[in-house]
């Protein structure tokens, strides 16, 4: 509920820094100030490219590169096309093996 902690590794002692309001993350409430990070996922700086930082919780995905600032949302909402399948289906990269399992059944 606090957002994105951030602390320095090479500190000492090490101590975690609480982000300011307008981080860019999506407020929740007074109580409780950004919505829950569900997922976190960070890169630092180097031969791989430059740092990047990015947060997804119920209202998508937002992201902040190395030189920090605000955190933008990056998931559309939005879309101008659209596919359905039909009620049992579910999209697959390539062919699946799917084995159904009842409760009164083993493994």
């Amino acid at each position: 509920d606090a957002g994105v902690l951030e602390a320095d590794l090479g500190a000492d002692p090490i101590a975690w820094t609480a982000p300011e309001v307008d981080i860019g993350l999506p407020f929740r409430s007074r109580e409780n100030l950004f919505e829950p990070v569900a997922a976190l996922a960070a890169r630092a700086a180097g031969p791989g490219g430059p740092g990047l930082m990015m947060a997804a919780g119920p209202r998508g995905l937002y992201a902040r590169g190395e030189e920090g600032g605000p955190f933008a949302a990056t998931s559309q909402t939005l879309f101008e096309n659209e596919v359905r399948l039909p009620a049992p289906w579910l999209f697959a990269s390539e062919p699946h093996l799917v084995r159904v399992i009842g409760s009164d059944d083993t493994p």
